[in-house]
C-alpha cells in the first residue's frame, strides 16, 4: 500500500478512537469504564499515583506518556419524584471531551483545541430527545475561539514546566472549557432541574476500545503498517479525484448482463446503465450510484447480484463473494427483505428453490448481541449451521434430485448424480446466454449495415435503389435518343449533295449548309432545349458524339451503385432476417423491424435473464451439494478451522446458497478475519468480489474505510441530498488528527484541509458517498453529482415527489406513479393550520404542545378510517416527522395519553427515524410559530427532502401556516408554494385550546360551534369593545357581511372612537376581484371608516378586542356561508380576561400581521 493510504488508515483509526470516547449522555453502566477523579483533579490537573499507575499498566517501562480522554465536567440525574424524566433522559450528562496526554508523574496535558462537546447531546439529534444545545452553536464557537492546552515536551528535564507555570496553563484550560460549555449550553444550564453537577471528573485511556468499533480499529491497525497491494483502499484514499471518462452507451454489454431478478419488471434505463458500468469496473474501482428516494436502488442491487452470480456460474468459477453493508439499520433490513421477497419465484419446474428450508437469497451477519433475535427473521450464521450437517445434506440431496427430475425429463431419478444435473444446468445456462449473444450479434450486424447504408446514402436504401433505377432508365433513354440522333445525322450527311461538301470552303455555301443542317436537326432534337450555335458543321458530329460519351460513364456509375445497393440490401435483409430469428428467443415473431435493442433488452430481462437466474440458482445449489459431499468425512473438523484458506472456502460454500451477505459496517470486518502464522489474526484483503454500501450518504468515511480493504470493487449507493452523517469530530480536532497522521504535510493547512473536505474524506464533514463520487470514473449527468444516477421514481404520487424534484433534483426525476385521483381521505399534499406556540424545552430542544395535542387527536379521529382503507394497523400506515427531538417526545406523550396506539410502534421522530423507510401517510410537525420562528429547516434542505419523500400517498403539514411564505426561495418557501397551490389542500379539524392561555384564573374560555354562535359572539364583542376591534378573515364576501348584520354595529363603534381593522388575504381576494361586488364592498367598508388591510397568505381566523379578548378557530368571519349546502361546521375558541399572557399573545399576533402587510387594493 502507498504511504498516503497508510496515513489515511492512521487518520481514520484515530478519528474513530476520538469518537469512541465522545458520548455525552451515559447510563450508569457506561460510566464504569472510566477512572473517576475527585474535585481535586479540576483544581490541579493531577491524577493521584494509584490511578496513574493503573492507567500506565501494561505499558513499557520507557513509555513516559499515554493518550487519555478527559471528561472534566459531570452532571448526574437527580432522583426526585417531583421531577418528570423522559425515557430518553440519560443517567449522566458528561458534555465536554478533551484529548490529552498523561505523564507518569500524574500531570495531564490537554491538547490545544482538543476539547469539544459531545455530538449526541446536540440538536439535531439522530435518536432520543435529550439535548443541551445546538451543534451550530458549537461550530461557531470553535471557529472563532482557540481553546487552550498545555504543550508537553519530551526533551530534557529542564524543559519541564514548573508547578506555577503548569498551574497557570491549567487554570486557563479550565476557564476556556467552562466558557465553551456556558456558550453552547447556556439555556440548559439555566433551566435544568433534572441534573446536578457533581465534583468528579472522568478519565479513560484511549486504547480502551468500545464495542461498536472493536471490529474496525484492528483492521486500521494492520493497514497503517501494511505493505500489501490493496487497490480499492488506495483508490478511496487518493488525494485527487479520478479523471472522468465518457459513459458507455445504453444497452452496452448486452450479453454480459446475464441475469435478472424479476419475471415481470425489467430494469429502467438508468438502472440498466448503472449495471453496465459496474460490470465494466476493474479491480480497485469504486462506482457511485446516486439514488434519490424511490428510484429503485434495491431493484438494481438485486440484478447486480444476480448477474455476478450467473457470470461465475457460466465460467464454472467459485461463486462471487458479495457483501452489502451500511450503518443504518433500516438500510440493512431493507436489503435483507429484498433478498427474501424481491427475487421473483418463477414458475415450475424451475421456479423456487431446489433445496428445502432456504427462504432467502441473502444472509445476515449481525453483531453477537443481535444474532439471536435476528435469527427469528433472517438467515444468519445459525442458518448455515442447520444446513451444514449430514442429516440436512441427505434430505436436501434427495429433494434436489426430485426437483431436477421434474425439470429434466431424461433424468433417471435412481441413478443420476448431482454433478450430472449441475452439468445439465450449466449447458442450459450456456444455451440461454447464447440467445443473448445471438440477439446482440444480430443487432450489431444490423446496425453496422444500417450505418454503412446511412453513411453512403443517407436515406432509405429501397428508395435510393428505386431512384437509381429510374435515373438509369432515364440515362439509357437519353443515350438511345442521342444514338438515334447520331444515326439520323450520319444518314443526313450520307444523303447530302457532294457539292455542298465540296464547296463548303466558300462562306456562303458553308453558311447555307449549316442552316440546312440546323433545320434538319431542329425537328429531331430530343431534349427540348435550344440547339447550340455551331460555327461549322463538323462541330455537330463532335457534339453528338461527346453527348453519348458523357452519358456512358454515368450509366456505368449508376449500374455500379445499383449493384452495390443490391448487395447492401441483400445483406440488410439477411441481417433483418437474423434479427427476426433472434427475437424469437423473446417470443417476438411479428413486426420485428420495429423492435430495437432497447426494447429487446427490456424483454430479455424477463424472458431470458430471469430464466438464467433460475438456472443459476439451481446450478449453485448443486455445486453446494457436491462440495458438501466432498466435505462430509471431515466436516466437523473443517468447520472449526480458522486458517486463511479454510475461511475462504467457507465463504465460497455459503455464497453458493446465498449470493449476498448483509451486515453493518461495524460488524463486517470480523467475518473476514482469519488466524495466520503464529496464531496472529489477519484479514482477507482484496477478497470479496464486490462490496455494496447502501445509504452511503449517511456513512462516515472512517467507519466504511476498513471494509474497502477487504474487497476488489465497490458499488456505493446513496444520495447526499438526504440525511448527512452525524459527525462527532469538530473541524479543529479533525485538522489535528490529519496533521498527526501526516495526511496533511503542506504548510498551507487551510487550503489542503478544504481540498480534503471536498473529496469527502474528512471525519468532520465527509461521507463515503462523496468519496465514491470523486473516485468514480463516470459522470452520468453533468447537471448533477458525479457517478451514475437513477431517475425513475415510483414510490410517491407525482404531486409529492414533484416538490423534491424542484427543491433538490433540478427537475431530473421522472415521476412514474401518476397523480392522486380526486376524492380519498386526504390530498397528496395537505396542511392543517394550528395557532400553537413554539417553546424551548428544558433539554434545549424546541416543542409545540398544541401541535402535538392536535396531531394526537387528529390521529385518534381518523384511525379507524385509515386502518379500514389500508387494512393494516395505524403504526404501519403513518409516520410522524418533526425537526426537533423535543417535539417528537411531546407527540409520543400526547398519543400515549389518548391511547391512540402503541407509541413505541408508531414511528415518531426526526427524519433519521424514517431514512430509507416509507409510509402511506407522513405527518410533518413544523413546531415553529409566530412566537419563536427559526431557520433550522431552511438551513438543511435534506430535512424536507427526506420527510416529503417518505410519503407514498399523502404528506400533511401540521403547524402555524402564517409563518410560511410561498414567495421565499427557501425550502420552506417552496413547500408553502406547493401546499398553497390549491384550496383543496387545506385540512379542517376542530380547534383545541391553548393551555398556556388559560392558566390564569382571570382568563375565561368559550367554545363557539356554529355560524349563529359565531355571529352572536361577534355582535357582543363589538358592543363591548372600548378601544379596538380586529377581524382577521382570509376571504371577504358581501353575503357573509350582510348575513352577520355587523356593519351597522361596526359603524356605531367607530363613531364612539373605536378603531376597527379588517385583515384579509391579498392573493385570495385580488385573484377573485373580477367580481365588481368586491370593489364596491371595499369602498363600503372604507366609507364607514373600517380600515381594510391586505396580508400575505392569511391562515388564521381571528377576532381581537382591546387587549383582553382573542378568538381563534376555523370560522371565516367575513366569508363563511351561514346556511345552505356550503355551510360548514366550524369551531372557534375565545380567550377573554385580564391576563398578561393573553395580552402578550394579542400584541404578538398584531405585530405578525403588521410585518406581513402588503400595499394592495381590490381596485
Amino acid at each position: 500500500m502507498d504511504r498516503m493510504a497508510q496515513a489515511f488508515a492512521s487518520y481514520w483509526r484515530n478519528s474513530l478512537a476520538d469518537s469512541n470516547f465522545s458520548i455525552g449522555g451515559m447510563s450508569e453502566k457506561d460510566t464504569k469504564a472510566f477512572t473517576i477523579c475527585g474535585d481535586q483533579f479540576m483544581q490541579s490537573g493531577h491524577i493521584d499515583k494509584t490511578k496513574t499507575e493503573k492507567l500506565f499498566k501494561d505499558e513499557p517501562v520507557d513509555c513516559n506518556t499515554i493518550e487519555i480522554v478527559i471528561r472534566p465536567i459531570v452532571y448526574r440525574k437527580q432522583v426526585n419524584h417531583t421531577i418528570s424524566h423522559s425515557q430518553d433522559t440519560p443517567d449522566y450528562v458528561i458534555p465536554l471531551v478533551t484529548d490529552a496526554l498523561l505523564t507518569r508523574n500524574g500531570r495531564c496535558y490537554p491538547k490545544q483545541n482538543g476539547t469539544h462537546i459531545s455530538r449526541d447531546i446536540l440538536e439535531p439529534l439522530v435518536k432520543g430527545s435529550f439535548s443541551i444545545g445546538l451543534v451550530n452553536e458549537l461550530d461557531d464557537y470553535l471557529t472563532i475561539n482557540t481553546l487552550s492546552g498545555i504543550n508537553y515536551t519530551n526533551n530534557k528535564e529542564d524543559n519541564e514546566l514548573s508547578d506555577n507555570e503548569y498551574n497557570d496553563y491549567w487554570c486557563k484550560y479550565r476557564e476556556d472549557i467552562e466558557s465553551l460549555l456556558n456558550h453552547v449550553a447556556k439555556e440548559w444550564l439555566k433551566d435544568t432541574q433534572s441534573f446536578k453537577r457533581i465534583h468528579d471528573s472522568y478519565i479513560i485511556k484511549k486504547n480502551a476500545i468500545k464495542d461498536i468499533f472493536k471490529n474496525i480499529l484492528p483492521v486500521y491497525d494492520k493497514l497503517r503498517i501494511s505493505s500489501e497491494n490493496i487497490p480499492l483502499f488506495e483508490n478511496i484514499t487518493a488525494k485527487l479525484p479520478t479523471p472522468k471518462e465518457p459513459c458507455l452507451s445504453s444497452n452496452s454489454l448486452f450479453s454480459k448482463r446475464l441475469a435478472h431478478a424479476s419475471e415481470q419488471f425489467p430494469l429502467a434505463t438508468a438502472q440498466c446503465d448503472a449495471l453496465i458500468h459496474l460490470l465494466n469496473a476493474k479491480n480497485g474501482e469504486t462506482l457511485a450510484v446516486n439514488g434519490p428516494p424511490g428510484t429503485g436502488k434495491t431493484t438494481m442491487l438485486l440484478s447486480v447480484v444476480a448477474s455476478l452470480w450467473a457470470k461465475h456460474a457460466l465460467e464454472k468459477d467459485n461463486p462471487p463473494v458479495i457483501v452489502a453493508a451500511s450503518t443504518n439499520n433500516q438500510a440493512v433490513t431493507n436489503i435483507l427483505d429484498a433478498f427474501e421477497k424481491g427475487f421473483s419465484k418463477g414458475d415450475e419446474p424451475f421456479g423456487g428453490r431446489w433445496l428445502p428450508n432456504v427462504k432467502s437469497f441473502g444472509a445476515y451477519f449481525p453483531s453477537i448481541t443481535k444474532a439471536e433475535k435476528a435469527a427469528e427473521s433472517y438467515q444468519t450464521e445459525s442458518f448455515y449451521e442447520t444446513v451444514e450437517n449430514p442429516k440436512y445434506f441427505k434430505g436436501a440431496k434427495s429433494y434436489y434430485i426430485k426437483k431436477a427430475s421434474e425439470a429434466f425429463e431424461d433424468i433417471d431419478i435412481e441413478s443420476i448424480k448431482v454433478s450430472a444435473i449441475v452439468d445439465k444446468l450449466h449447458d442450459s445456462i450456456k444455451n440461454e446466454v447464447e440467445k443473448l449473444n445471438q440477439i446482440e450479434e444480430s443487432w450489431k450486424s444490423l446496425t453496422t449495415i444500417k450505418d454503412k447504408i446511412q453513411k453512403q446514402f443517407c436515406d432509405d436504401p429501397y428508395q435510393v435503389r428505386k431512384n437509381q433505377k429510374q435515373q438509369l432508365a432515364q440515362l439509357e433513354e437519353n443515350k438511345k435518343e442521342w444514338q438515334n440522333l447520331e444515326n439520323s445525322w450520319q444518314q443526313y450527311l450520307v444523303d447530302e449533295s457532294l457539292w455542298y461538301s465540296f464547296f463548303s470552303f466558300l462562306p456562303l455555301i458553308a453558311q447555307k449548309r449549316l442552316l440546312k443542317a440546323n433545320l434538319y436537326l431542329k425537328s429531331l432534337w430530343p431534349f427540348g432545349s435550344q440547339q447550340p450555335k455551331w460555327k461549322i458543321i463538323d462541330e455537330i458530329t463532335l457534339f453528338i458524339s461527346n453527348q453519348i460519351n458523357a452519358i456512358e460513364p454515368l450509366i456505368e456509375e449508376n449500374q455500379r451503385v445499383i449493384e452495390n445497393l443490391e448487395k447492401l440490401i441483400n445483406e440488410l435483409e439477411k441481417c433483418q432476417e437474423n434479427w427476426g430469428l433472434a427475437l424469437r428467443h423473446l417470443d417476438i415473431k411479428e413486426n420485428t423491424k420495429t423492435i430495437d435493442l432497447e426494447q429487446a433488452d427490456s424483454i430479455a430481462d424477463t424472458k431470458i435473464r430471469f430464466k438464467i437466474f433460475l438456472l443459476t440458482t439451481h446450478y449453485w445449489e448443486g455445486r453446494w451439494l457436491s462440495k458438501m459431499e466432498e466435505l462430509l468425512p471431515t466436516l466437523s473438523q473443517w468447520l472449526r478451522k480458522t486458517g486463511k484458506s479454510i475461511i475462504e472456502e467457507r465463504w465460497y460454500l455459503r455464497m453458493m446458497l446465498t449470493p449476498c451477505v448483509v451486515s453493518t459496517l461495524y460488524t463486517l470486518p470480523k467475518y473476514f478475519k482469519y488466524v495466520g502464522a503464529n496464531y496472529v489474526n489477519d484479514y482477507l484483503y482484496n477478497y470479496a468480489d464486490l462490496l455494496i454500501v447502501d445509504e452511503a450518504g449517511q456513512v462516515l468515511p472512517e467507519v466504511a474505510g476498513a471494509s474497502f480493504a477487504l474487497s476488489k470493487k465497490a458499488l456505493v449507493i446513496g444520495d447526499i441530498a438526504q440525511i448527512e452523517p452525524i459527525w462527532a469530530i469538530p473541524a479543529k480536532v479533525d485538522i489535528g488528527n490529519l496533521l498527526e497522521a501526516e495526511v496533511i504535510v503542506t504548510d498551507d493547512i487551510e487550503q489542503e484541509y478544504n481540498k480534503l473536505t471536498n473529496l469527502g474524506v474528512s471525519a468532520s464533514s465527509g461521507s463515503i458517498m462523496k468519496i465514491a463520487q470523486n473516485s468514480s470514473r463516470y459522470h452520468y449527468d453533468p447537471d448533477l453529482e458525479p457517478g451514475m444516477y437513477l431517475y425513475e421514481h415510483r414510490r410517491c404520487y407525482d404531486e409529492i415527489i414533484s416538490f423534491c424534484n424542484e427543491l433538490i433534483y433540478k427537475g431530473k426525476l421522472k415521476p412514474k406513479r401518476g397523480r392522486k385521483s380526486e376524492g380519498g381521505l386526504f390530498p397528496a399534499l395537505g396542511y392543517l393550520h394550528i395557532d400553537g406556540i413554539c417553546q424551548q424545552s428544558g433539554s434545549c430542544s424546541r416543542l409545540n404542545k398544541l401541535e402535538a395535542k392536535v396531531i394526537a387527536k387528529w390521529l385518534a379521529s381518523y384511525k379507524s378510517e385509515l386502518e379500514e382503507k389500508y387494512n393494516k394497523p395505524l403504526h404501519e400506515i403513518v409516520g410522524i416527522i418533526t425537526p426537533f427531538s423535543g417535539q417528537a417526545n411531546q407527540i409520543k406523550q400526547a398519543i400515549r395519553k389518548l391511547k391512540v396506539c402503541n407509541d413505541q410502534k408508531l414511528t415518531i421522530g426526526t427524519v433519521h427515524s424514517l431514512q430509507g423507510a416509507e409510509k402511506e401517510l407522513i405527518i410533518f410537525s413544523t413546531v415553529y410559530s409566530k412566537h419563536n420562528n427559526g431557520h433550522f429547516i431552511d438551513n438543511q434542505p435534506s430535512i424536507l427532502n427526506v420527510a416529503v419523500s417518505r410519503a407514498k400517498d399523502s404528506f400533511l403539514v401540521f403547524g402555524d401556516m402564517d409563518i410560511l411564505d410561498p414567495h421565499l426561495n427557501t425550502p420552506m418557501g417552496t413547500l408553502a408554494n406547493f401546499l398553497m397551490a390549491s384550496e383543496t389542500n387545506k385540512l379542517h379539524f376542530k380547534s383545541i385550546e391553548r393551555k398556556d392561555l388559560i392558566e390564569s384564573s382571570s382568563t375565561n374560555l368559550q367554545v363557539l360551534r356554529d355560524a349563529k354562535e359565531h355571529d352572536d359572539f361577534l355582535i357582543e364583542t363589538i358592543n363591548t369593545a372600548k378601544k379596538e376591534i380586529i377581524i382577521v378573515s382570509p376571504w371577504l364576501t358581501e353575503n357573509a357581511i350582510e348575513s352577520s348584520k355587523i356593519l351597522p354595529l361596526l359603524e356605531s363603534a367607530i363613531k364612539k372612537g373605536i378603531t376597527v381593522t379588517v385583515f384579509i388575504d391579498s392573493e385570495l381576494n385580488i385573484t377573485n376581484s373580477v367580481d365588481n361586488k368586491l370593489f364596491a364592498l371595499e369602498d363600503l367598508l372604507k366609507d364607514k371608516q373600517i380600515e381594510v388591510k391586505f396580508v400575505r397568505k392569511i391562515h388564521s381566523k381571528l377576532v381581537i378586542k382591546d387587549n383582553d379578548l382573542l378568538c381563534i378557530g376555523s370560522f371565516n368571519w367575513l366569508s363563511a356561508q351561514r346556511e345552505g349546502e356550503f355551510a360548514r361546521h366550524e369551531t372557534s375558541l375565545s380567550y377573554q380576561g385580564a391576563s398578561k399572557k393573553l395580552s402578550d399573545e394579542i400584541v404578538l399576533i398584531k405585530n405578525s400581521l403588521q410585518e406581513r402587510l402588503e400595499n394592495y387594493s381590490l381596485h
